[in-house]
């Protein structure tokens, strides 16, 4: 038997029992045990590739980030045609919230073969563009989407004949997913369809129309006559020459159109309208066949004081393609503030909002749409249809300026006697003209504030933490800084637990195993401030004057919960806020977007009320925080228990806020490690979303800051789908609840 064959066959034995060795510890979640044993198979053959990689994948989930990258680069050096290590680089990247470097990787594995799926698959999640328009494409060019709707119609036709399997047929026209660029493509294969059977409320239409050009009022007309609510009336008002001449050849030819005398300024012109829902047209507004229809039904079958709907908008021909949607969601007061993308069509009922009828006159247009919104949003609901009931073209837009946004914001704050609490001043945004708000304390001395900082062998990120907390704070005597420190062994570490101690900073140690909401509630009865903010240790403030911001924004009394934006070490979004609802789960808004990007609406940049923020950085006011108990510390020990609070927080009735003015860096459970990826770890976060579910039914299952057409194949605002009709009226009696925002117990009603 020839020596080298011998020589072979015993390398290749231990190989193999080191290897079984190694799996056997990589599925019991050893990860560093796993790591040194293929690290030993390695010795035994250099040459063995798939070896290196499982490697670097213990490297990685045992947290050792650049050894497990040094490892995947020596193994895309030996397969320069292999697609896997370049695979497995981009989820290490995307982990590190490295995301252009994921992408990178991405695209490399999915241009060495057509075998890299997964690659293709995650350049769609990342929300890659090229990637979604690409899959898109070649679903459309081997009519899979043809098909699909093709399938939608047919069985919409079998419903008309079959209404007892109404029920149980699905609606496959929500199933396709179309990229944002693809709107057009959407709206081809579906329209806007009549509302649910049940009453209507006629309407009245105010269209002013001074500075409308004359094909923007032919276009609005002529979508009016092809209503499928026949009884509305349209009362015209304006007082330039040429347009009141259309206007009475208009009043000539349908009884229901009525040209007025002149409305001056200051005059009461919702009184002349002839119905109490009352439809305040955006200028040369083309509505949707149903739109009436959809406006009248809301009004008699919910209790909301208002309304408003998606837009889009439209070419040159009003049936030409439609793009550049505005999906909205519930109208937040606090967002009307600094922006409104809320659009300017509402319709209002005269009979729930007189006094607020009373603030627009003497105004026209986007500014009495405003004024509007702000007033009635302060005091009632204003529903949200989530449909495109209206299109309008770039000739008749006509958005205020941030100069003119500003003036009816300060108006409304004074009519409020909020006119000394609030700086106003005007702001061009990427989303358009608004202005700034910012809120000042009721008295000149900063509130008092505790930081309360749960660690574990994380001391140097705790220091730099706190350091850039203390340095960038406007107030920094009021600061007190609590750091719980979870069992710390590290030399390193304890040192610099020593320092904190002696700035001074309250060090407390806990040696028990790992419960961020029992080491967030020890923290917190160490102190007596006014206001707690609950904050991981692995992170920098970037915002100067944050604590006199989010003093500010506290001690208003109908905010409960303030969160703050985080970023990415890369700048990209890691939090916007809390969405609920995406795949039955819940997930971080804006994640791995870029720092500066508006998002829907605005939505990144804008200060707004949400569902929930993340307990990476939660403020809330003592009292609030005694009064609903705390965080859970005996069943959400640790994914769920900053959910669970701003749900407590919300039920009561105060809203949680997202204030993007206070940024952070954020290093994303640098101290726990890998510990999401673990078994363990998923069974227990499996565990408690089972507990949220029972507490809590329903509520992860909807946002209503979430427009039912977002599809969930992806990272959220990627791509869309056609909103069922069943959707659409959830989202809808959703938003016209007295507080869209409230959750409800299941003993309590959610209709209004």
């Amino acid at each position: 038997m020839p020596e080298g064959w011998l020589s072979s066959s015993i390398g290749f034995l231990r190989r193999f029992g080191v290897s079984r060795r190694a799996g056997r510890a990589r599925d019991a979640g050893q990860f560093a045990a796993a790591a040194e044993l293929y690290a030993k198979a390695l010795a035994i053959s250099p040459r063995h590739t798939g070896l290196r990689i499982q490697l670097a994948n213990m490297l990685k989930d045992d947290g050792r980030f650049d050894e497990a990258e040094a490892e995947y680069r020596r193994a895309a050096a030996e397969r320069p045609l292999d697609p896997e290590p370049h695979l497995q680089l981009g989820h290490l990247q995307k982990v590190r919230g490295r995301l252009e470097e994921a992408k990178a990787h991405y695209q490399r594995a999915s241009s060495l073969g057509p075998a890299s799926t997964d690659a293709d698959r995650e350049l769609v999640f990342l929300g890659d563009r090229h990637a979604q328009e690409a899959r898109f494409r070649a679903a459309l060019a081997t009519g899979e989407i043809e098909s699909l709707h093709s399938i939608a119609g047919e069985l919409s036709r079998i419903r008309d004949r079959l209404d007892s399997a109404l029920a149980r047929l699905p609606d496959l026209a929500s199933q396709a997913a179309f990229p944002l660029s693809q709107y057009n493509v959407l709206r081809r294969v579906w329209d806007v369809g009549p509302p649910p059977a049940g009453a209507i409320q006629p309407s009245s239409m105010l269209i002013f129309m001074d500075g409308v050009s004359h094909d923007g009022l032919n276009r609005t007309a002529s979508s009016l006559f092809e209503q499928s609510a026949a009884e509305f009336h349209v009362a015209l008002l304006g007082a330039e020459p040429t347009r009141r001449t259309w206007a009475r050849r208009l009043e000539a030819a349908d009884s229901r159109f009525r040209l007025l005398d002149d409305v001056a300024d200051g005059h009461d012109w919702a009184a002349l309208a002839r119905c109490d829902l009352l439809v305040l047209p955006a200028p040369g507004a083309v509505f949707a066949k149903h739109a009436l229809a959809w406006f009248g039904w809301a009004a008699a079958n919910t209790d909301a004081a208002a309304f408003i709907c998606d837009a889009e908008r439209c070419g040159e021909e009003a049936s030409s393609f439609r793009f550049d949607p505005a999906l909205r969601q519930a109208v937040d007061p606090e967002i009307l503030l600094q922006a409104n993308p809320f659009g300017q069509t509402v319709a209002v009922d005269r009979r729930r909002c007189a006094a607020d009828l009373a603030t627009a006159r003497g105004l026209a247009g986007p500014a009495a749409t405003l004024a509007l919104l702000l007033e009635v949003s302060a005091k009632a609901s204003i529903a949200h249809i989530p449909l495109p009931l209206v299109a309008t073209s770039t000739e008749d837009a006509t958005p205020l300026a941030a100069a003119e946004y500003a003036d009816v914001v300060r108006a409304h704050l004074a009519r409020r006697g909020l006119g000394d609490r609030v700086d106003v001043s005007p702001l061009d945004r990427a989303s358009g003209a608004g202005a700034q708000a910012r809120w000042r304390s009721p008295d000149q001395a900063a509130a008092s504030i505790q930081v309360v900082v749960p660690t574990r062998d994380n001391g140097l990120d705790v220091l730099q933490f706190v350091t850039s907390l203390v340095a960038l704070a406007q107030a920094a005597s009021r600061l007190r800084i609590t750091v719980v420190d979870n069992g710390t062994t590290d030399t390193a570490s304890l040192e610099a637990l020593a320092k904190l101690s002696a700035q001074p900073a309250d060090v407390v140690r806990c040696d028990e195993p790992f419960n961020w909401s029992r080491l967030s509630n020890l923290g917190a009865a160490r102190g007596g401030a006014e206001i707690l903010v609950f904050a991981n240790d692995d992170m920098v403030m970037l915002t100067p004057g944050w604590d006199v911001t989010l003093a500010a924004l506290l001690q208003r009394p109908e905010v409960g919960v303030v969160g703050a934006k985080l970023l990415y070490p890369d700048g990209a979004i890691q939090h916007a806020g809390i969405l609920l609802g995406w795949n039955g789960r819940a997930i971080h808004d804006g994640l791995y977007e870029e720092a500066a990007a508006p998002g829907p609406g605005g939505r990144w940049q804008l200060r707004r009320r949400v569902a929930a923020v993340t307990g990476a950085f939660l403020a809330i006011r003592r009292s609030v925080f005694d009064e609903v108990g705390g965080f859970d510390e005996q069943r959400l020990a640790i994914g769920y228990s900053d959910l669970d609070l701003a749900f407590k927080v919300r039920e009561r009735g105060l809203a949680v806020l997202y204030a993007p003015e206070i940024a952070l860096t954020h290093y994303e459970s640098k101290s726990r490690g890998m510990t999401h990826l673990r078994e363990a770890s998923r069974a227990l976060d499996d565990a408690e979303l089972r507990l949220m579910r029972e507490r809590w039914p329903g509520e992860l299952d909807a946002d209503v800051s979430v427009h039912p057409a977002w599809h969930a194949a992806t990272l959220p605002f990627r791509l869309l789908s056609a909103p069922t009709l069943e959707r659409a009226v959830q989202h809808l009696r959703a938003t016209a609840s007295v507080d869209p925002w409230r959750p409800r117990r299941p003993s309590e009603p959610r209709t209004t």
